[in-house]
Parts: structure tokens; C-alpha cells; sequence
């Protein structure tokens, strides 16, 4: 007798069993198909069971009972064989329905074999050696399983890139037990042995494909993944019926995570998402470090979020310092916004990036107005890339007029795009968060600087008047190590001494980058190089960093200065005055940007300011305007 093998395999099943169904599962119909294909595995080997035993004492089991027994057993490996193959199917054609005449003929062994399991004629062989049954029955069954086994294995071999990595040689190796134990049976008749070869395969399938864990969301745990969501999505789609995208994305994410910390912001999504479920549903998926979703069919949703938002929560950080996570609600309709999964995998990064950094509303119904925006930054993405890649960047140059010397000693170089006719003007302020994002700033800025040393050495600049150019740096330059040698490389490539070069950094990036941008700074005044703080009054003005940080020049954003004219504004001179007073006790200099008209010039220098810079001398110029301007305005 072989009840030890039955024992064992269905005690593994059912371990499995109670694992599977206490866990969120996604409601793919592979899933389903292996759900069916786990319980009639169960079933299959309480059949062995009870078919071992209804054999073995056939003298006292009556006949029917043992038929019974007989036909539940080796019909549900029929049946097995068939779940097996379709749920082979379905993940071989990407979760694809197939049309009822192709279902119809896929079931026709199946349905073969089943008839002949209700109606075929049943032996038993007893004898010193063991017990088992055949016949016709058993016959046709084991012919219709080895269609099905067949048919697995071409699936896998033409259709192996469908699956995720090496899993369908997982299943591949699964069928191969089944061929060696069908086999070993053969001979071996007295063996019964299935039900080993069942558990295996449902293993199999489990640990590769059908594992909840897989799904789950190690961030939020209550949520699936975003190749859970891939796939749900994937699947609504194929079903061709209209369904709705529903996402929730905290827009203030940076400063948050400034705030909170990272693990912080998963908690807000979570809190965010609770306050909706009674509309949207449980299953969610966290797809985005700041985006949370939904996939639902309920097309009553819009007035529901609509008249239920909330646009903001208020929590408190680990000091007890109370902020707000602001949050905003998008809708897709699918499939009238979107027809395909790369659409809306391309909507849902738009939505959690850019999308976000411009949403002001609680609500961002996705219509034909969002997807021309959206289009509009991927058409910016790809102009970028390939300015980037072909040459298609110029530099533009920004007079600095001195007080002090009554002349234009200097210029910020500002970088622009070659190409202003298909797009029009995009502002580098636009474009140059977009090279961050494609990983292309260090290029960029290299491009730039070649540019400027080239530039400088083939007019002679020095020799017109001009005894530095200002060269922005962002802040992923800043903490690059290698940017000091790059940056000498070209100087000594164009014979361009360093202390021509003063290079700016933003107040953000200075007091954000850490130790590394002070190495590289260090590094690079040490060569001679000079540095300024870019925008000083847009960030945290952390005076301290300033200090430590020894800059050359303090750069005064236009937002201090524009205030202080025009209508009176009190409060904003005694500003301006106090960071001037201030700025000039640290023996630093001051350049002042957006001067605009004569009298912000004149008094700015009143009041001490070294630089002037502003559209009230120049807008920023190309390379040949600039030069004629220097001829224009030499002493």
C-alpha cells in the first residue's frame, strides 16, 4: 500500500492551501485557473487516498462506491492536465481571452475522456504484488492527459520569452516529472505515484508564479506592487470594457521627505488611501514613491471623489513641528484617454512627476487638455535628448556691469536650445529639471563649459576686459568627484586659467549636497577658481552654511530686489538692506540680479551693491552679440 505517498503530497497541498486563500491575491485569470487547479489538486489526492483504500479492501467496499471513487480520481487528472494547460495558455498569450470555438476545441480531449470515465468499462488486477485498476477508462483518460502534456510543453518551448525569467523551465521541469512518474508507472503499475507528481507541480507553479508575497508591497503592506498592478492592468484592458484609473499623488513629496523621511511618506499614501476606500474599493497599488492607485469599473466615482475630496493632511514630523502632505485625486477613463498598458504607464509617470509638480487643484480629471501638456514635455524630453546628444545647445551670454570699475567685467553664461521653432522658447528653468530626470545634467553641464573655455580662448576675452565668466553648476555636478579634474582638463585644453572661471551653485544645492560639494569646492579654489551662491533669497538662507562654505560672491535673487520698487514696500528695503549690510560684514561681494531699470541700478549702487545684472543693460545674447557689445561699451 502507498498511503504514505497520498499522506504526504496532500499534506503539502493543503499546507499550501491554507497559505494561498489567507492571503490577497490578484484576480488575474491565471490566478483563478491556478486557484482551480490547487483545490482539484487537493481534491485529486483525497480521490488517490480513498481510491488506494476502496482497492485494497475491494471485498468488503461496495462495487459502486469503489467506481465511484475510481472515476473521481482519474477524472480529475484529467481535469488537472486540462486547468494545467489552459492556465499555460493564458500566461503564454499574456492573459489574452480565447474565442469560444478555439475553447470548444481545446476541450475536446477533455470532454472524450470524461464521457468514457462516466460510461468506459473498469479492470482491477489483484494479485501478491499489488493492487490497481485499468481498462478503457483509465485508457482514455492517460491519452487525453499526454494531448495536454504535449500541448504544455510546445507552448513553453514556442512561447518561453512570455514568461518571467527562467519560469517556464520551472513548469517544463514539472512536466518532466510527470512524463518520468507516468512513465515509471507504466511498468511499475502496482505504483501509484500521482499524486507526488501533482504536488510537485502545484509547487512549482507557486514558488514561480502564483506566490501572494510576489504581489505584496513591501512599503505599504497592505497594498499590491507595481507588477501586480502591470498586470491587472494588462488584463482590464484586454477585456475591451471601459474602466477607470483612479490615482492618488502626494505633490509635496520632496519637502516631506526633507520633513519626514522617506518611509514617512509611504504612511501619508496609506492615510490618504484609507480616507477613500469606502469609495474605491481595497485593492490598491503603490506604484510610484508618490502615487498610490486603483483600477475599478464603478463609473459613479467622479461624484463621489468629487463631492468627498480632500486636498490635504496634517500630520507632525518625529519633533512634534506639525506640515501638511498636499495630495491631489486623478482620473483616467480607459479606454476613451488610453488603449493600451505603455499609454497608461506613460499618463501615470506624467501624473506623478510633472504632472504633479504643476497640479494646484484637489482634483485631475485626465482629458484631452492633460494629454496635450503631457505630450508637450515628452516632445521637450526628446528635444533635450538629442540637443544634448547632437550638438544642439548654445550659450548665451548675460552682461555683469562692476560699480566699482564703471564697466562690464563679467557674464553669466546661460545655456539654450538650438532648436526655438517647433517647440518655441523653452525656458532652461523648463528644461533643465528635464535633463536631471534623464540622467544627462553632468553631460550637459560639460557641453556648457567646453563651450565657454572655448569660446573664451578663441576671442580673447581677457584681452577685451572680461576678468571672469560665471559658469552654473547644478547640484549633481557639485557632488560628482571627478568634476574638479573634468572641469582643469578642459581649462588646460583651452589654456584658460581658473581664475577666469567662478562657478554657481544654488543657495538649495550648496546647503543640500553635503560633504562632497565642499570637497570639490576646496579642490577647485584651490586651483584658482572662484564661486558664487546662485538666487540667495529663494531657499533656506542658512547663513552659517554660507559662511563655511566661503563663497566669493552672493548673488541676490530678483525677488528681493523687485519688491523694494515701484509701490512702497516698507518691509522689503529693510529686507534688502539688512542682507546687503549683512552680506558686505562677511567681506563678500554682491551682485544683483533682474536690475530692469535706472532706478534699481542707481540705487542698488548706492547702497553698496558690487554687480549689477538685468535686462536694464542686456538681455542674454549670443556669442557674436556679445562680442560686438564689448566692442560697444570698451573704455
Amino acid at each position: 500500500m502507498h498511503y504514505h505517498v497520498a499522506i504526504f503530497s496532500n499534506t503539502v497541498i493543503f499546507t499550501l492551501l491554507i497559505f494561498y486563500f489567507t492571503r490577497k491575491r490578484l484576480p488575474l485569470r491565471s490566478t483563478k485557473m491556478f486557484t482551480a487547479f490547487l483545490v482539484l489538486s487537493f481534491m485529486n489526492t483525497l480521490a488517490e487516498f480513498a481510491t488506494l483504500y476502496t482497492i485494497y479492501h475491494i471485498e468488503t467496499v461496495p462495487q459502486q462506491i469503489n467506481r465511484l471513487c475510481h472515476q473521481i480520481f482519474i477524472g480529475s487528472l484529467d481535469v488537472l492536465a486540462y486547468v494545467l494547460f489552459l492556465y499555460v495558455y493564458t500566461k503564454a498569450y499574456r492573459q489574452k481571452r480565447s474565442n469560444p470555438v478555439k475553447l470548444i476545441l481545446l476541450s475536446m480531449p477533455l470532454t472524450a475522456a470524461l464521457v468514457m470515465v462516466i460510461f468506459g468499462s473498469l479492470y482491477y488486477y489483484i494479485g501478491p504484488d499489488g493492487r490497481y485498476s485499468f481498462g478503457p477508462m483509465a485508457t482514455t483518460v492517460y491519452i487525453s492527459v499526454a494531448i495536454y502534456v504535449l500541448s504544455i510543453i510546445v507552448l513553453l518551448l514556442r512561447h518561453h520569452e512570455q514568461f518571467k525569467g527562467s519560469a517556464w523551465q520551472t513548469i517544463l521541469c514539472g512536466v518532466a516529472i510527470w512524463v518520468f512518474i507516468a512513465a515509471f508507472q507504466l511498468f511499475n503499475p502496482t505504483s501509484l505515484l500521482s499524486s507526488m507528481a501533482i504536488m510537485l507541480m502545484v509547487t512549482f507553479l507557486f514558488i514561480s508564479f502564483e506566490n501572494p508575497r510576489e504581489f505584496r508591497d513591501f512599503e505599504i503592506s497592505s497594498m499590491m506592487n507595481f507588477y501586480a498592478f502591470e498586470l491587472m492592468l494588462a488584463e482590464y484592458i484586454e477585456s475591451k470594457k471601459e474602466f477607470f484609473l483612479v490615482t492618488f499623488t502626494v505633490s509635496n513629496e520632496k519637502l516631506l521627505k526633507a520633513s519626514l523621511g522617506y518611509r514617512d511618506i509611504s504612511e501619508i499614501l496609506e492615510n490618504i488611501f484609507k480616507q477613500n476606500i469606502d469609495i474605491i474599493g481595497k485593492d490598491a497599488f503603490h506604484v510610484k514613491e508618490n502615487t498610490v492607485c486603483v483600477l475599478c469599473r464603478n463609473k459613479s466615482i467622479y461624484s463621489k471623489l468629487i463631492s468627498s475630496r480632500t486636498d490635504r493632511i496634517n500630520l507632525k514630523n518625529k519633533k512634534g513641528i506639525s506640515i501638511s502632505a498636499d495630495y491631489f485625486t486623478g482620473i483616467l477613463e480607459i479606454p476613451l484617454y488610453a488603449h493600451t498598458s505603455d499609454e497608461v504607464l506613460t499618463i501615470l509617470d506624467y501624473i506623478s512627476g510633472e504632472g504633479a509638480r504643476k497640479q494646484n487643484d484637489g482634483l485631475l480629471i485626465i482629458d484631452d487638455k492633460v494629454l496635450a501638456q503631457m505630450d508637450r514635455s515628452l516632445s521637450i524630453e526628446m528635444l533635450v535628448q538629442n540637443a544634448i546628444e547632437n550638438d544642439g545647445l548654445d550659450v548665451y551670454y548675460q552682461p555683469i556691469y562692476s560699480t566699482d570699475e564703471k564697466a562690464f567685467i563679467s557674464a553669466e553664461a546661460l545655456v539654450r536650445l538650438k532648436d526655438s521653432t517647433s517647440l518655441g522658447f523653452i525656458s532652461p528653468e523648463v528644461f533643465i529639471p528635464i535633463a536631471e530626470k534623464q540622467g544627462m545634467i553632468k553631460k550637459l553641464g560639460m557641453i556648457v563649459f567646453e563651450k565657454v573655455c572655448r569660446f573664451a580662448a578663441e576671442n580673447k576675452l581677457q584681452l577685451k576686459g572680461v576678468k571672469y565668466i560665471e559658469v552654473n553648476i547644478s547640484g549633481i555636478q557639485g557632488v560628482d568627484e571627478d568634476l574638479p579634474e573634468l572641469l582643469r582638463s578642459y581649462m588646460d585644453k583651452y589654456s584658460i586659467p581658473p581664475e577666469f572661471i567662478n562657478l554657481e551653485i544654488t543657495e538649495t544645492a550648496s546647503v543640500n549636497a553635503g560633504e562632497m560639494l565642499s570637497r570639490n569646492m576646496n579642490r577647485l579654489r584651490s586651483m584658482g577658481c572662484g564661486f558664487s551662491m546662485d538666487d540667495f533669497g529663494t531657499g533656506y538662507s542658512n547663513l552659517a552654511k554660507m559662511i563655511q562654505t566661503r563663497f566669493d560672491l552672493i548673488k541676490l535673487d530678483k525677488s528681493l530686489v523687485w519688491p523694494c520698487f515701484g509701490e512702497s514696500n516698507k518691509e522689503a528695503v529693510i529686507l534688502l538692506d539688512t542682507c546687503i549690510q549683512l552680506i558686505k560684514k562677511l567681506d563678500l561681494h554682491i551682485v544683483a540680479e533682474g536690475v530692469e531699470t535706472e532706478e534699481q541700478a542707481q540705487t542698488l549702487e548706492e547702497k553698496g551693491v558690487n554687480y549689477l545684472q538685468g535686462y536694464y543693460f542686456s538681455k542674454p545674447i549670443p556669442e557674436s552679440n556679445y562680442l560686438q557689445f564689448l566692442a560697444d561699451h570698451k573704455q
